[in-house]
């Protein structure tokens, strides 16, 4: 088990290949967890690419994430991994080019208490599962009480519309009390998750947050029906 808890993780030229974790060896690890922790400037948080092993649990819990570039949050980049079980929990996500992506099914995954904005990059996937035959989370994932934004496009450009995920044939979606920003969208022919959103903000994300592209997620719109309940309690309104 490795436990990270109140550190900020990043480097100077991080986006040019810095990981916090980039495994390539056998191995079994009961549990990576990210506590309150501030991580920016990466090209990927944890990356496994080699070897045979098991991840039991990822989590991350009560951390600020921002401009992670290929890698994103978790990437198992070999089918002879596993990770079983994640959590993403009352955080904020900023800017990542990808979010979650595995070569092996999952147990199961979930999203709660997020503000998530700027990801993943326009056309890519939000959960991608991709290696056939393998590319399923078997007890289904849940996304509930968070907040997702646009994606990023790292040109500056407006096209912000994404792909829900890839694989993922039998997977069943749990999704309740989570919003999106009016200019979030599913690009032409790509997937859509089953249920996501539950409700659409009619505003855009700079009428939502105070200042979305430099990570101030304070409501702007203090009227906004989610601002107890939804998007990382950091930054509700009411509690």
């Amino acid at each position: 088990y490795v436990t990270f808890k109140g550190i900020e993780l990043t480097a100077p030229d991080g986006f040019d290949g810095r990981y916090v974790f980039n495994i390539d060896k056998d191995g079994s690890i009961g549990e990576i967890k990210f506590e309150s922790c501030n991580i920016r400037t990466l090209r990927g948080v944890t990356r496994i690419k080699g070897g045979t092993g098991t991840l039991e649990k990822f989590t991350i819990v009560a951390c600020k994430i921002d401009s992670i570039k290929d890698y994103g949050v978790l990437t198992v980049d070999k089918n002879s991994w596993i990770c079983n079980d994640i959590l993403i929990q009352n955080s904020t996500i900023s800017k990542a080019k990808m979010f979650l992506t595995s070569r092996n099914n999952s147990n199961s995954l979930t999203v709660d208490g997020c503000t998530i904005s700027e990801v993943p990059e326009n056309g890519r996937q939000m959960f991608r599962w991709r290696e056939s035959g393998q590319s399923d989370v078997i007890n289904g994932i849940s996304i509930t009480n968070t907040i997702w934004g646009h994606g990023w496009n790292m040109s500056g450009d407006v096209d912000y519309l994404v792909d829900g995920f890839d694989g993922m044939e039998s997977t069943n979606w749990n999704v309740v009390n989570t919003y999106t920003t009016g200019d979030f969208g599913y690009a032409e022919g790509k997937d859509e998750i089953p249920g996501f959103p539950s409700v659409t903000y009619p505003g855009m994300a700079t009428d939502l947050w105070v200042e979305p592209y430099g990570f101030d997620f304070n409501f702007k719109d203090t009227g906004f029906a989610g601002k107890g309940d939804s998007g990382d309690p950091e930054w509700r309104i009411g509690l």
